[in-house]
């Protein structure tokens, strides 16, 4: 079966032997010398992680696993829960169970698990005790009360309402994922808005530099106060030769004028001098005529 996590393959065949199964299994049974009930199914379970969460998700599928622990009559694991590290991504658990496997692989659909892979294991075939579910229960009756809720048959009553909080628990993480996504996508989330900002960082930084060089060229062609003073006292000193020139042109001018006036007055002066000369002189060259 698919969902929309990824593959999440729940048959028995994995592309392995059977003898190589087999001797997996032979090896999980040969560190424990338990017998199995009449009314449970003894059964090998493969679980391979994402490897895309090989480094981001060890915390997520130890607690994956400890719900398992908690939820499920674990035999064995390979390797130990408390020892898995980051580069674990195939974890194998032999596991007693009177929940059908295929109940135990949907309660496993979640987003870090890329596929399942479980085999049924047959007692005759590996020569394991079977305990008879009538003899437990009687011999549970004969344990003290208090000695009983620490037991492991007390533990196999409470199976099924721990699988029911397990798959509250599944439900609660799919719900979150659903509103949230995944924490690679919160991750390229958190990635795409330091990417904004180192953009929005570097173009500041830009302005910045070019307001920079604007300051520094404008200090470079703007004259400081003291040039400024200095121009404004050479501006002055200019201003005041050229009015002193100016004052001397027009003094010089004022007596050019009275000269050119005196000449006036005296050519005017000699011309009527001139002509009062002619007037008499006419006069009595008139009279002499007549005489």
């Amino acid at each position: 079966m698919e969902n929309d996590e990824g593959p999440l393959v729940t048959s028995e065949t994995s592309g392995e032997s059977k003898t190589e199964i087999h001797r997996t299994i032979e090896e999980f049974l040969a560190e424990t010398s338990r017998a199995i009930r009449s009314d449970a199914q003894l059964c090998l379970f493969r679980i391979q992680f994402d490897r895309d969460d090989e480094y981001r998700q060890l915390n997520r599928r130890k607690r994956i696993l400890a719900e398992i622990d908690d939820a499920l009559e674990i035999w064995r694991t390979k390797p130990k829960i408390g020892e898995i590290t980051s580069s674990d991504l195939v974890i194998e658990l032999l596991l007693e169970t009177r929940i059908s496997p295929e109940t135990i692989v949907d309660a496993l659909n979640h987003a870090c698990i890329d596929t399942v892979v479980y085999w049924k294991i047959d007692p005759e075939k590996f020569d394991l005790d079977v305990t008879n579910t009538e003899d437990v229960t009687a011999l549970r009756d004969q344990l003290d009360q208090k000695q009983s809720t620490n037991s492991v048959a007390v533990r196999l009553d409470h199976v099924q309402s721990q699988m029911d909080t397990f798959a509250a628990y599944i439900d609660s993480l799919e719900e979150f994922l659903d509103e949230e996504g995944t924490a690679q996508q919160l991750l390229e989330n958190l990635r795409a808005d330091m990417d904004d900002l180192r953009e929005e960082l570097q173009s500041g930084a830009d302005e910045r530099d070019e307001l920079h060089a604007r300051v520094t060229e404008l200090e470079a062609t703007t004259p400081s106060a003291t040039e400024v003073d200095a121009e404004i006292a050479r501006i002055d000193c200019a201003l005041e030769n050229l009015a002193n020139e100016f004052r001397r042109e027009i003094y010089e001018l004022h007596a050019r004028l009275d000269s050119i006036q005196a000449d006036l007055d005296d050519q005017i002066e000699w011309r009527q001098r001139l002509c009062t000369a002619v007037a008499s002189t006419e006069s009595n060259h008139d009279v002499e005529t007549n005489n």
